[in-house]
């Protein structure tokens, strides 16, 4: 990718974001196309009890099964349970877990592992949450 065009989209999607656009798929996109990928998500985590939040790009939504299933694992996630509790959340995964221990975790064996996954923390409020984009097979 033309690293100007990176530059001036990127931009572009961050003032729409500020003024409380919706441009999430587009940010995944340009994400995806940035890194190399086929796939990339962005989870939304509610501290305040409300829905978590899925969007994906590259892939197709998740059905009734996948959202069940998902919801399921989250408690599950050391990183999420963080995120979730401390009221004031470290914003690395290895600050709270150690990543031979993070491998082992239920989430990661029966969610990512299978769907050759990986993910990386992405700024969130304390009071809104945490994101978290999630990629897999990458592209050459």
């Amino acid at each position: 990718m033309d690293v100007a065009r990176l530059a001036h989209r990127g931009t572009e999607l961050c003032r729409a974001l500020a003024d409380g656009h919706d441009v999430v798929g587009q940010v995944l996109e340009l994400l995806a196309d940035s890194v190399g990928t086929d796939m990339v998500s962005w989870s939304g985590i509610r501290r305040d009890g409300g829905c978590p939040t899925l969007q994906q790009h590259g892939r197709a939504p998740l059905d009734d099964a996948g959202v069940v299933e998902w919801e399921r694992l989250l408690p599950t996630h050391p990183y999420a349970t963080h995120l979730l509790t401390d009221p004031a959340p470290r914003t690395r995964l290895t600050d709270v877990v150690e990543m031979r221990a993070f491998e082992r975790t239920r989430s990661t064996r029966c969610a990512w592992h299978p769907r050759a996954t990986a993910t990386s923390p992405a700024a969130g409020t304390p009071s809104d949450g945490t994101s978290a984009p999630t990629w897999s097979r990458w592209s050459s």
